[in-house]
């Protein structure tokens, strides 16, 4: 069955095999709170690459948790738990991210040119300003690269094989090899330019 038939359908309900049996809740838990220990960081960072604010990020990450919870404790299927996660954690970052689009949109622009207008208290500002531009740069060329770029970059920089790359992803190992290069090249110039 493949990972995409695991994901919460349109009622909110995860899919579940038949051919796994359900474990206790204690167990479930135990396992679960074991992968978030190894996980979580790094799902955070990934959420917060895919365009979600930083208080955000953990709402989504705890929501994927939760629904990995749901799945195993239905019976889910165990294998390439990681990549389980990276792909409900990506599909809930991308709901938060329009939900978040759609408030925006409702706000009026002055309060959100207000808000950038505020003096930081820091004490070097050209140090700031400098930094501030190079991540803007950097951030601006990331957003560029196209979206499967922009994703096997992020899992990539989270510690996750080029194996599960391709896995979680439904590419070919070359393909993601191909894409980090691309897109390591195109920072890389954007740093030296």
């Amino acid at each position: 069955m493949p990972l995409a038939s695991y994901v919460p359908t349109a009622s909110g309900e995860l899919a579940r095999s038949a051919r796994d049996e359900p474990l206790s809740t204690a167990a479930v838990q135990a396992e679960v709170l074991e992968l978030f220990d190894a996980a979580a960081p790094g799902l955070r960072r990934y959420v917060r690459s895919c365009g979600v604010p930083p208080e955000t990020a953990e709402d989504v990450v705890q929501e994927a948790f939760l629904a990995l919870f749901r799945h195993l404790r239905g019976g889910g299927a165990r294998d390439n738990l990681r990549g389980w996660l990276v792909l409900v954690s990506y599909r809930l970052a991308l709901r938060h991210r329009e939900r978040l689009a759609r408030l925006q949109r409702r706000e009026s622009a002055w309060a959100s040119e207000i808000v950038d207008a505020v003096a930081d208290p820091t004490d070097d500002p050209e140090a700031q300003l400098a930094t501030r531009e190079h991540q803007g740069l950097l951030q601006s060329v990331f957003r560029a690269l196209p979206e499967r770029e922009r994703q096997c970059l992020s899992l990539r920089a989270e510690g996750v094989r080029y194996r599960e790359i391709a896995r979680t992803l439904g590419i070919s190992l070359g393909t993601v090899a191909k894409s980090l290069t691309y897109a390591i090249t195109k920072l890389s110039n954007a740093v030296k330019g």
